[in-house]
Formats: structure tokens, C-alpha cells, sequence
């Protein structure tokens, strides 16, 4: 038998290897996969996720200040923007 020979061949060479080639078995994937249907129902419950969390955290955030409401050197995004 040549090297080439040796390459593809299913069985093992040496002694006490253990082969777990296609043709004997299933192919261990090592974690657990879901049909390709199930795709679809992943994005949604992810999507609702998202929706729910982020929109009322958006709209419980405070009241913008302006110039003339705010403390004596205190943060305003108004005047920031207005040193840009």
C-alpha cells in the first residue's frame, strides 16, 4: 500500500486508535442545533426583547434643560453644541 493509499483510508493505522469516521456513526457535533425554521422565532423574541426594554428606557429619560434653566456650570447639551 502506497502513502496515498494511506491518507484515505477509514480505518486506523496503528493499533488502539480509535476512528470515528462517517460511515460507522452519527458525527458527534458536540451541542444542540435547532431546525432552520426556528430562525424566524429567534429574531422575533429577540426583536420584542429589544422593544421592550429600550423604548420605555427612552422615554423615561429627563426633561432637556436649556441655557436659561440651568445652574450656575452645570452640563448643557445646548451650550455644548453652541462651543462646537
Amino acid at each position: 500500500m502506497g502513502d496515498k493509499e494511506k491518507l484515505i483510508l477509514d480505518e486506523p493505522i496503528e493499533e488502539g486508535v480509535k476512528s470515528y469516521s462517517r460511515k460507522h456513526g452519527r458525527q458527534h457535533k458536540g451541542y444542540f442545533q435547532l431546525p432552520w425554521y426556528f430562525a424566524g422565532g429567534i429574531v422575533l423574541f429577540w426583536a420584542l426583547l429589544f422593544i421592550a426594554v429600550v423604548k420605555p428606557l427612552f422615554y423615561r429619560l429627563p426633561e432637556p434643560l436649556t441655557v436659561e434653566d440651568a445652574p450656575k456650570g452645570g452640563f448643557i447639551a445646548e451650550r455644548a453644541q453652541a462651543n462646537l
